[in-house]
């Protein structure tokens, strides 16, 4: 880690990154999104990129390595060039660095992509997202974790993650 704090990603951010409690004081992170409005409302960024991982699945930054952890929050399900953008994320994540995106059964079944919609349950999902790891490595400690906060009914949530290797 940088002193000061890691470097993170959210490479599909909007106003929030999902945070709770807000995030920590990071050297920096990066936000990457549709709608440079909404990154400027996101007030944990230290820098903004409108970009449309769906139009281009290639992220913005020429430096390999660059970031200790890459987060994602509820938008691996309308990812059209999922492979592609994982591949980016091993890329610019440093050695060491850890991959995690979190998603629920929420979703604008007009915007996701086809397969996310298919008859698949939560176990079809988890594995759809592992899969991108496996695709895109070399990645190790692959894990899942059910973050499902208690009360919050039929909509669980789960996040998926990876080490990039040392």
């Amino acid at each position: 880690a940088r002193p000061g704090g890691a470097a993170v990603l959210d490479p599909r951010a909007s106003f929030t990154s999902h945070y709770t409690p807000p995030a920590p004081a990071f050297s920096r992170f990066v936000v990457v999104g549709l709608n440079g409005v909404e990154l400027f409302a996101n007030r944990a960024a230290t820098e903004r990129r409108v970009h449309n991982l769906n139009e281009s699945p290639s992220l913005p930054f020429l430096r390999d390595a660059s970031f200790e952890a890459v987060t994602c929050s509820l938008s691996v399900d309308y990812l059209t060039s999922p492979r592609e953008i994982f591949g980016e994320v091993h890329r610019v994540l440093a050695p060491g660095g850890v991959a995690s995106f979190a998603f629920t059964n929420r979703c604008f079944p007009e915007k996701v992509v086809s397969k996310w919609l298919a008859p698949f349950d939560d176990l079809a999902h988890i594995r759809l997202v592992a899969s991108y790891f496996h695709y895109t490595g070399p990645w190790t400690d692959l894990a899942v974790a059910d973050v499902t906060p208690p009360g919050w009914g039929t909509d669980p949530m789960f996040v998926v993650q990876a080490r990039k290797p040392e």
